[in-house]
């Protein structure tokens, strides 16, 4: 029965870690002013749905060590400032406040968290 504990919390601890982070989407993240390049796919600003699939396609891009994509994989709590904006180079704004919890861990640490990081594009196809 131990061993069978043990091997449940491993799965579960793994899980957890996969699983980061939890997004926090901040008021007027999607004001017009924030969130004022349409989608493609639709002609219309992006969607928090929209917003999430693609930071987490960022975030598991295997090759990718932006700075965007090191923080989506090490802070356990992402706040989005702002949607797609800047037409004239898309990005998505995002910010790590390292007062949380879950973002108090040597990876998150490690990549600088309380500034805010561009994540390059918007597309969430």
């Amino acid at each position: 029965m131990k061993k069978f504990m043990t091997a449940a919390l491993a799965v579960l601890l793994c899980g957890t870690a996969l699983a980061r982070p939890t997004y926090v989407f901040q008021p007027d993240w999607d004001a017009e002013i924030n969130n004022d390049v349409n989608n493609p796919a639709t002609g219309k600003p992006y969607t928090q749905t929209q917003v999430q699939t693609f930071l987490e396609n960022v975030k598991n891009r295997g090759a990718d060590e932006s700075k965007a994509a090191q923080v989506l994989r090490a802070c356990g709590q992402v706040q989005i400032k702002k949607g797609c904006h800047q037409a004239s180079e898309p990005h998505i704004t995002i910010w790590v406040d390292g007062r949380v919890k879950s973002n108090q861990v040597k990876a998150c640490q490690k990549v600088d968290p309380d500034s805010a990081v561009h994540v390059n594009g918007c597309d969430a196809r």
